[in-house]
């Protein structure tokens, strides 16, 4: 199986191919770089791994939320690739590929994932890891206040903290994105290229029961 990932949500221009066993991976942090960086950086993973566009399965890329610019790059380069491939297309919320990246660095396995969405509000996600080792979502990604999320509540249920609104450093990385675009390919939760939205959010309460 021949899977490539890339997510530019975020101040990090991350891509990762996988092929068979194999993971080839670049990650940049590279603020309003990431149109001049994405597809040189695809293209350099495809020559190390020695394989062609045309030998890929699916093509995987962070939906958002995060930069409305890095969204709309991410998801037009997934649709113009695949598209022109005649294959499918995974969309990853990018406050899961940050979920993942942190549970694979620390091993926390309730996870809330954090990101800042200015104007003094943020994006968030909570994650919890399955069988599998995949962190999968337990509440829709949502928009608030840094004072409406209830940490709390939320670390009282043994959850941690991931993303840069938590003073966190993690960054979401595309080499744990092949992790969770793994499990949703043989899942076959996929689309098809013109299927391929950008992810956005709006405000949503979370409920502690």
């Amino acid at each position: 199986m021949k899977i490539l990932a890339f997510d530019t949500a975020t101040n990090a221009c991350t891509v990762a191919l996988k092929v068979d066993e194999k993971i080839f991976a670049s990650h940049k942090i590279a603020p309003r770089l990431h149109a001049s960086l994405l597809l040189p950086m695809i293209q350099a993973l495809l020559i190390d791994a020695k394989i062609k566009l045309s030998d890929l399965n699916a093509i995987a890329f962070g939906c958002g939320p995060g930069s409305f610019m890095g969204i709309r790059l991410a998801t037009g380069m997934a649709q113009g690739l695949a598209f022109g491939l005649q294959i499918p297309v995974i969309p990853i919320s990018t406050l899961q590929i940050l979920a993942q990246t942190f549970f694979e660095k620390t091993g926390a396995k309730k996870i809330i994932a954090g990101w800042d969405a200015r104007l003094h509000e943020i994006y968030w996600g909570f994650y919890v890891c399955d069988k599998n080792n995949v962190m999968q979502s337990q509440h829709e990604d949502a928009l608030c206040t840094l004072d409406q999320l209830d940490k709390k509540s939320f670390a009282e249920l043994g959850c941690a903290f991931a993303g840069n609104i938590f003073s966190d450093e993690t960054y979401p990385e595309a080499k744990a994105m092949l992790t969770i675009a793994n499990q949703k390919y043989l899942q076959k939760e996929f689309v098809s290229p013109e299927n391929a939205h950008p992810h956005y959010v709006r405000h949503v309460a979370y409920t502690h029961k």
